[in-house]
């Protein structure tokens, strides 16, 4: 698993310019957070429970 820092105005120039150490720690800690949680959302039989049911397939003819 790989984890960014959120890109912001700032971040175009370099994070280490615009925020504190203290304030890069945090966003990076918030990011790396969502992406473990997101992991463990998508594999709940890791926990003994049932996997997600599949994504419906689009409907012909629509965009997603």
């Amino acid at each position: 698993m790989t984890v960014f820092e959120s890109l912001t105005g700032g971040s175009i120039v370099g994070s280490g310019y615009t925020m504190s150490k203290d304030e890069q720690m945090e966003a990076l800690a918030y990011n790396a957070a969502k992406r473990i949680e997101g992991w463990l959302v998508a594999h709940p039989e890791w926990f003994g429970l049932p996997p997600l049911p599949p994504k419906p397939a689009p409907a012909p003819g629509k965009d997603k």
